[in-house]
């Protein structure tokens, strides 16, 4: 998926965590805390050119941090201007596609019904939706996806990655 083809905003790998190139910026997928010292250590040999999920903002704070692209609630734009103010951010590309139901108070995700003929677009999460009885449905087209790249770019972010 070469959403994004622009030389300032470039796409990022991802690499094994094992398998890291002692060159070049990668970004790690892993999650698990059984390698917080092996991350620590990277960290400090690669600073900024190691990118973690966001999940390590705290643990690992020379790292920089995949910032999701999927959110349900609020602002993108407000959320990634908050991060990238502080810290070397990288967008990582989730494409949304879930229904939610209403009210949402847990945010807790139901599988995701088709996707209706008649929606909305909201530019406060840059995603479609559509209203069901007792649910909302958001997703990502080929163009929300393109907006929010260049939103990340245009906030400072500096590359994305795709999962």
């Amino acid at each position: 998926m070469n959403l994004y083809a622009e030389e300032k905003f470039p796409k990022l790998e991802f690499c094994a965590l094992h398998e890291l190139p002692k060159d070049g910026v990668w970004a790690v997928s892993t999650t698990d805390r059984k390698e917080e010292d092996r991350l620590l250590a990277l960290q400090e040999h690669m600073g900024k050119r190691l990118v973690v999920p966001e999940v390590w903002k705290e643990v690992l704070p020379k790292a920089s941090i995949l910032i999701s692209s999927a959110i349900s609630g609020g602002s993108l734009e407000e959320r990634f201007a908050s991060v990238a103010k502080n810290r070397s951010c990288y967008l990582l590309i989730e494409p949304l596609k879930a229904a939610f139901p209403l009210p949402f108070p847990h945010g807790k995700e139901l599988p995701c019904a088709p996707i209706p003929e008649h929606s909305f677009f909201s530019k406060a999460l840059c995603c479609y939706y559509a209203h069901f009885p007792g649910s909302v449905v958001m997703w990502d087209t080929e163009e929300s996806l393109k907006q929010k790249i260049q939103m990340a770019n245009d906030l400072g972010f500096h590359g994305y990655a795709v999962r």
